[in-house]
């Protein structure tokens, strides 16, 4: 009876290591089915863009640029529109070869631009600093002009723009030590101020 037991069950060990493998195999078969379905859908979904996209671009028409050439007589039309668009008038007062260093002067420029006139005057009065003298000079010529030669009111105006430029360097020299001779540079500027109406 105990040998006919120990067959049963080495012979059931038997069917169940051969059972194993099988289901094994089975439960990778599915995936690798899953695997290759979803390559191939893949692969349709490429497809299917590429031939949208080469469908989109055959339809696709080619705008044709044609170059319209203006005469001088509408060039000169298109300007005065231009100008009548932009309607503010901006007058201007320019100080040149004032003996003063751009950069200083452009410390007292940056006080008063976008200011209004008025108020950019008392910032210059009260501005203790050599270069706010002549800016304030330039400044009232600009207004003058404005009032004068283009009868604009002064209450309307502002400081616009305003900005200074290097003038001509006077070049002078130092005696040193050992004959040598150090150079000095005398700076000059050119000042614009440029007022105009608010819009």
């Amino acid at each position: 009876m105990l040998d006919e037991k120990n067959l049963n069950e080495t012979a059931d060990q038997a069917e169940e290591t051969v059972v194993l493998p099988e289901e094994g195999t089975k439960n990778q078969a599915p995936k690798a089915d899953a695997k290759a379905a979803s390559r191939a859908q893949a692969r349709e979904k490429a497809k299917a863009k590429r031939s949208a996209r080469k469908e989109r671009l055959s339809q696709k028409e080619t705008k044709e640029t044609v170059k319209v050439r203006l005469s001088a007589e509408e060039k000169a039309q298109k300007r005065e529109e231009k100008a009548k668009a932009n309607e503010k008038v901006a007058v201007k007062a320019i100080a040149r070869y004032i003996r003063m260093s751009p950069m200083k002067v452009n410390i007292v420029l940056d006080l008063i631009r976008g200011k209004n006139v008025d108020e950019a005057m008392t910032i210059l009065q009260f501005t203790p600093k050599d270069a706010a003298v002549v800016v304030g000079k330039v400044l009232k010529s600009a207004v003058a002009n404005a009032e004068n030669n283009f009868e604009l009111d002064r209450a309307g105006l502002y400081v616009s723009e305003c900005h200074v430029g290097p003038g001509p360097i006077i070049k002078r020299y130092q005696p040193h030590a050992q004959g040598r001779a150090f150079s000095i540079h005398k700076r000059t500027s050119h000042i614009t101020v440029i007022v105009a109406e608010r819009a």
